[in-house]
C-alpha cells in the first residue's frame, strides 16, 4: 500500500512539472453558442499604447465589461441600443478620438431586419459618427432565418497616410473616413511581425502642437540610419529628417510649417512603418 501512494505521489509531481499551462482566471456567462445571435463576447483587445484588456460584450444588459490583464474590473461602459442584433468591431481610447482619456467603440447593426447602421461612441454614450445603411458585417451559416452575423474582414486600415475607415453602404456606395487615432496592434500574429521587424514609430506629443513636438521611434537590429517622412493632409511630402540609431527620438519643430493636418512615417531602406497622424496649431 506504502508502494502505491509513493507512485501516485510521484506521478503528480510528474505531471505538475510538465504542465506549463496554468488557469489564470474563469469568466462565467462570458460566451454565446451556438452562434445563433449576439448575447455575449469575450476577448482580448488593445486599447492603444500596449494597453491590452479583457472584454466582455453582453447584449442581454447592454453593458460592456473591461478587465485589466491581473483580471480586476477596469471599467464598465452602458451600450445606449437594446437588442441581440448588432455586433461591437472595435474597442479604443484613441482610435476615434484624440482625447485619450475615454474609450470609444464602434457598434454595427446589421441583423435579420433593417434598420443598418454603424455608429461610434464614447463611453458616456455620446455618438461619434452616425452612417445610417452602412454595413460592416457579412452573413455565416443560415443567416436568413436567423440574426447570426459576423465581421467578415477588418475595414480599419493603418496606411502611410494616416487610419482609414472603409464602409459600404445598402445602396451600393462606399465611404473612406480618416480617423484621428491609429489601430493598435491586438493579434499575436501582428506582434509577433512587429517584433521581427523591430521597426516602430510612436506616437507624436504633444499633438496637437504649435511649437515642436517628439517623435519616439526604433531602428531594427543591424539599422543604423533611416528617415523620418511627414506628409500633408493630400500626401504630399514636405520634411524629410535623418534619424540614427544612436537616438531613439527626434524633436520636430512644427512652427516650420503652416497650421494643419499632416501624416509622418518612419523609412528604412527596406521597410517603411504606417503613418501615424499630427496636427499643428500656429
Amino acid at each position: 500500500m506504502k508502494k502505491i501512494i509513493t507512485i501516485i505521489f510521484f506521478l503528480i509531481i510528474s505531471n505538475l512539472l510538465i504542465s506549463q499551462i496554468i488557469l489564470e482566471n474563469l469568466y462565467l456567462n462570458s460566451f454565446t453558442f451556438p452562434f445563433t445571435q449576439f448575447s455575449r463576447d469575450f476577448g482580448l483587445v488593445n486599447l492603444g499604447g500596449s494597453n491590452y484588456k479583457y472584454y466582455i460584450v453582453d447584449n442581454d444588459s447592454s453593458r460592456i465589461s473591461l478587465y485589466n490583464l491581473n483580471h480586476s474590473l477596469y471599467k464598465n461602459i452602458t451600450i445606449p441600443v437594446v437588442g441581440n442584433d448588432y455586433h461591437i468591431a472595435y474597442i479604443s481610447n484613441s482610435l476615434f478620438d484624440c482625447d485619450s482619456s475615454t474609450t470609444e467603440y464602434l457598434l454595427t447593426k446589421a441583423g435579420a431586419t433593417a434598420p443598418y447602421y454603424t455608429r461610434v461612441y464614447d463611453e458616456n454614450g455620446s455618438v461619434l459618427l452616425n452612417e445610417n445603411n452602412a454595413i460592416v458585417t457579412s452573413c455565416k451559416w443560415n443567416c436568413p432565418n436567423t440574426m447570426t452575423t459576423i465581421v467578415d474582414q477588418p475595414f480599419i486600415y493603418n496606411t502611410p497616410s494616416g487610419t482609414k475607415m472603409l464602409l459600404t453602404y445598402t445602396n451600393g456606395f462606399a465611404k473612406v473616413f480618416s480617423l484621428c487615432g491609429t489601430l493598435a496592434v491586438t493579434s499575436v500574429r501582428d506582434l509577433n511581425n512587429m517584433n521581427q521587424n523591430g521597426l516602430h514609430l510612436f506616437n507624436a506629443y504633444p499633438n496637437p502642437s504649435s511649437n515642436k513636438t517628439r517623435i519616439d521611434y526604433n531602428l531594427p537590429n543591424g539599422v543604423s540610419q533611416g528617415k523620418l517622412l511627414i506628409f500633408d493632409a493630400m500626401g504630399k511630402l514636405v520634411k524629410t529628417y535623418k534619424v540614427s540609431e544612436q537616438f531613439k527620438y527626434i524633436t520636430v519643430s512644427t512652427k516650420e510649417l503652416p497650421a494643419g493636418t499632416y501624416y509622418y512615417s518612419l523609412q528604412t531602406a527596406s521597410n517603411i512603418t504606417e503613418g501615424k497622424k499630427m496636427i499643428i496649431i500656429n
